[in-house]
Protein backbone atom coordinates (compact mmCIF):
# COMPACT_ATOMS: atom_id res chain seq x y z
CA UNK A 1 0.00 0.00 0.00
CA UNK A 2 1.39 3.40 -1.01
CA UNK A 3 1.58 5.97 1.77
CA UNK A 4 0.96 9.57 0.86
CA UNK A 5 1.30 12.85 2.68
CA UNK A 6 1.70 16.48 1.89
CA UNK A 7 0.22 19.92 2.04
CA UNK A 8 -1.99 21.83 -0.37
CA UNK A 9 -2.12 25.57 0.17
CA UNK A 10 -4.79 27.52 -1.65
CA UNK A 11 -4.60 31.28 -2.07
CA UNK A 12 -8.00 32.95 -1.98
CA UNK A 13 -8.73 36.54 -0.89
CA UNK A 14 -10.37 38.43 1.91
CA UNK A 15 -12.92 39.30 -0.79
CA UNK A 16 -14.05 35.68 -0.50
CA UNK A 17 -14.89 36.22 3.17
CA UNK A 18 -16.49 39.66 3.14
CA UNK A 19 -18.45 41.80 0.70
CA UNK A 20 -16.91 45.15 -0.17
CA UNK A 21 -19.16 47.98 -1.27
CA UNK A 22 -18.06 49.46 -4.57
CA UNK A 23 -15.59 46.66 -5.30
CA UNK A 24 -17.50 45.75 -8.49
CA UNK A 25 -15.91 42.33 -8.79
CA UNK A 26 -18.75 39.97 -7.95
CA UNK A 27 -17.40 37.04 -9.97
CA UNK A 28 -13.96 37.48 -8.39
CA UNK A 29 -15.45 37.46 -4.88
CA UNK A 30 -17.67 34.47 -5.63
CA UNK A 31 -14.76 32.46 -7.02
CA UNK A 32 -12.62 33.27 -3.98
CA UNK A 33 -15.45 32.20 -1.65
CA UNK A 34 -15.74 28.97 -3.63
CA UNK A 35 -12.03 28.33 -3.14
CA UNK A 36 -12.48 28.68 0.63
CA UNK A 37 -15.20 26.03 0.67
CA UNK A 38 -13.20 23.85 -1.71
CA UNK A 39 -10.34 24.01 0.79
CA UNK A 40 -12.62 22.66 3.52
CA UNK A 41 -14.00 19.92 1.26
CA UNK A 42 -10.51 18.83 0.20
CA UNK A 43 -9.32 18.93 3.82
CA UNK A 44 -11.96 16.31 4.65
CA UNK A 45 -11.42 14.34 1.46
CA UNK A 46 -7.62 14.13 1.61
CA UNK A 47 -7.13 13.79 5.37
CA UNK A 48 -7.30 10.01 4.98
CA UNK A 49 -4.16 10.28 2.83
CA UNK A 50 -2.43 12.51 5.40
CA UNK A 51 -2.64 15.47 3.05
CA UNK A 52 -3.37 18.76 4.78
CA UNK A 53 -5.30 21.43 2.89
CA UNK A 54 -5.34 25.03 4.08
CA UNK A 55 -6.16 28.42 2.61
CA UNK A 56 -4.66 31.89 2.88
CA UNK A 57 -6.86 34.93 2.26
CA UNK A 58 -4.69 37.98 1.59
CA UNK A 59 -5.95 41.51 1.61
CA UNK A 60 -4.50 44.16 -0.67
CA UNK A 61 -0.85 43.32 -1.24
CA UNK A 62 1.71 45.40 -3.15
CA UNK A 63 1.83 43.32 -6.35
CA UNK A 64 1.54 43.87 -10.08
CA UNK A 65 -2.20 43.11 -9.76
CA UNK A 66 -2.79 45.99 -7.34
CA UNK A 67 -0.43 48.59 -8.83
CA UNK A 68 -3.06 49.96 -11.28
CA UNK A 69 -5.28 50.81 -8.30
CA UNK A 70 -2.48 52.57 -6.39
CA UNK A 71 -1.22 55.07 -8.95
CA UNK A 72 -1.56 58.25 -6.94
CA UNK A 73 -0.60 59.16 -3.40
CA UNK A 74 -4.31 59.74 -2.71
CA UNK A 75 -5.09 56.16 -3.85
CA UNK A 76 -2.29 54.76 -1.68
CA UNK A 77 -3.37 56.78 1.35
CA UNK A 78 -6.99 55.64 0.93
CA UNK A 79 -5.99 51.98 0.67
CA UNK A 80 -3.60 52.18 3.63
CA UNK A 81 -6.38 53.73 5.72
CA UNK A 82 -8.77 50.92 4.79
CA UNK A 83 -6.59 48.50 6.76
CA UNK A 84 -6.71 48.74 10.57
CA UNK A 85 -2.94 48.14 10.69
CA UNK A 86 -2.58 51.25 8.48
CA UNK A 87 -0.90 49.86 5.40
CA UNK A 88 -1.23 47.36 2.58
CA UNK A 89 0.63 44.06 2.75
CA UNK A 90 3.91 42.98 1.25
CA UNK A 91 4.35 39.75 -0.75
CA UNK A 92 6.82 38.44 1.84
CA UNK A 93 4.07 38.53 4.48
CA UNK A 94 1.93 36.17 2.43
CA UNK A 95 5.00 34.02 1.79
CA UNK A 96 5.54 33.60 5.53
CA UNK A 97 1.98 32.32 5.93
CA UNK A 98 2.60 29.84 3.11
CA UNK A 99 5.79 28.69 4.81
CA UNK A 100 3.87 28.07 8.04
CA UNK A 101 1.23 25.90 6.34
CA UNK A 102 3.93 23.99 4.44
CA UNK A 103 6.01 23.38 7.56
CA UNK A 104 5.89 20.70 10.22
CA UNK A 105 4.71 23.44 12.61
CA UNK A 106 1.31 23.08 10.91
CA UNK A 107 1.29 19.28 11.05
CA UNK A 108 -2.04 19.24 12.93
CA UNK A 109 -3.68 21.99 10.88
CA UNK A 110 -6.04 21.23 8.03
CA UNK A 111 -9.09 23.04 6.71
CA UNK A 112 -7.84 26.32 8.17
CA UNK A 113 -8.65 29.66 6.58
CA UNK A 114 -6.04 32.28 7.49
CA UNK A 115 -6.70 35.92 6.71
CA UNK A 116 -3.52 37.90 6.19
CA UNK A 117 -5.08 41.25 5.47
CA UNK A 118 -3.98 43.87 7.96
CA UNK A 119 -7.31 43.48 9.76
CA UNK A 120 -9.45 44.51 6.79
CA UNK A 121 -11.86 41.56 7.09
CA UNK A 122 -12.73 42.34 10.71
CA UNK A 123 -14.36 45.66 9.77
Amino acid sequence: MQKTCGSIINISSDAGIKAYQGFNADAYSASKAALILLTKCWALEYSKDKIRVNCICPGVVDTDMTKPFLKTEKDKEFMNNEHPIGRIGQPEEIGKAVLYFASDDASWTTGAILTVDGGESIK
